[in-house]
């Protein structure tokens, strides 16, 4: 004697084959949700609270670093090394395409310094520090030396030597940021201004 699933799954429907993409996509959002409340509990019950949101980590902000380990030996710092190496030199970098409607440039030998005139909104894809890849920028600014004026979410080390140009669909920017050159440049030696190494 066999079990039709068909009829257990859509009883409802007589003498309809489901096939098994139908049965997936029947099962699949109770086993998600069966699947995110046990791990949901499973957190409260390891550590006695509900579980907890983190807090969101500012724009402009790099990823957190892990905290120093007062135990560190020798061997993990050599081990680090190379890595904390990579790490600040591409700290150092802004390149970036953005593709979104605007109009502007923007030159800057740091951010008390800059001058331009920009409008634009637009999805931009590049190298960022070790930030995500992928985000939206928009800005309207303006403006020269000291009364430069901005008002958007650009993401702009204040010792940043670079610029912006966006021309209608089209954006590209290039930036040295000068205090991370520096601390890949100690870095070199054992130093760590910027506190980023990984440890």
């Amino acid at each position: 004697m066999t079990t039709d699933f068909n009829r257990i799954l859509s009883p409802d429907v007589p003498n309809t084959m489901l096939g098994p993409t139908r049965i997936v996509k029947r099962l699949a959002w109770p086993a998600a949700l069966a699947l995110c409340s046990v791990f949901m509990f499973g957190a409260s019950e390891q550590t006695g609270n509900p579980p907890q949101r983190k807090a969101a980590t500012p724009v402009g902000s790099r990823a957190a670093v892990p905290q120093k380990n007062p135990q560190q030996t020798s061997f993990d710092r050599i081990m680090y090394y190379v890595p904390s190496r990579v790490a600040d030199f591409i700290d150092m970098w802004r390149l970036d395409v953005g593709f979104g409607l605007g109009l502007g440039i923007n030159l800057r030998p740091t951010k008390g310094l800059q001058v331009g005139l920009a409008a634009y909104d637009s999805t931009r894809i590049g190298l960022r520090g070790r930030r995500t890849p992928v985000w939206h920028e928009w800005s309207l600014e303006g403006g020269f030396d000291g009364m430069y004026q901005e008002l958007g979410e650009t993401e702009r080390g204040f010792h940043e030597f670079g610029g912006t140009i966006h021309v209608v669909l089209v954006g590209l920017e290039a930036a040295l940021d000068i205090e991370e050159a520096i601390d890949f440049v100690l870095g070199l030696f054992g130093g760590d201004p910027a506190d980023d190494d990984f440890r």
